[in-house]
């Protein structure tokens, strides 16, 4: 029997963050809009994604 790759769900879902009480209370301290916090918390995602791919490519190697 062929082997039947299933498609990938897992990438078309978009990234969803959790923000707990606290980061909401500092966003509407630290930041002016929501749009700016959104911003900042994608960056820190983005470098975080970057941090794991090479992670994950020094334990392939």
């Amino acid at each position: 029997m062929p082997n039947i790759k299933k498609p990938d769900d897992r990438r078309k879902k978009p990234r969803t963050i959790s923000v707990s009480d606290y980061h909401l209370k500092l966003i509407k301290t630290k930041f002016t809009g929501l749009s700016e916090a959104i911003e900042f918390y994608a960056k820190k995602i983005e470098r975080k994604g970057k941090k794991q791919n090479i992670e994950d490519k020094n334990r392939r190697s």
